[in-house]
């Protein structure tokens, strides 16, 4: 894909993530290693350009909510000994912007993300 350019590329991550994930081969004239890398760190780019740092804190702080105040009452019964919530787990669907927002949200330190795992 030599000529290609960023709308296309972006265009085909999704597919060739998914290809990926399946097991399935690339066709041989598509990309070599470096390419594919590149192919994924654009989708990355795509991603996170999509939120400002406000929209994202606005956003995804109320995504989390719910699952903060869960961590925190979990907390606070094994602190103060309190019956604790029965919740045993939440489950959050979401595409892969989503993903890319919160992990560049959360900030975490020790975490190098270069492209994101996910497509939707």
């Amino acid at each position: 894909m030599a000529a290609a350019d960023f709308n296309t590329v972006y265009q085909y991550s999704d597919a060739y993530v998914a290809r990926e994930f399946e097991g399935l081969s690339f066709p041989a004239d598509t990309f070599d290693d470096n390419s594919y890398l590149e192919m994924r760190t654009l989708q990355k780019i795509e991603l996170d350009w999509m939120f400002t740092q406000d929209t994202r804190a606005l956003a995804f702080s109320r995504i989390m909510s719910k699952p903060m105040a869960e961590m925190q009452s979990k907390v606070d019964s094994l602190l103060a000994q309190t019956p604790e919530s029965a919740l045993k787990y939440m489950i959050y669907s979401a595409h892969d912007d989503n993903i890319a927002n919160i992990m560049k949200w959360l900030h975490p330190l020790d975490v190098e993300m270069d492209y994101v795992l996910y497509a939707s």
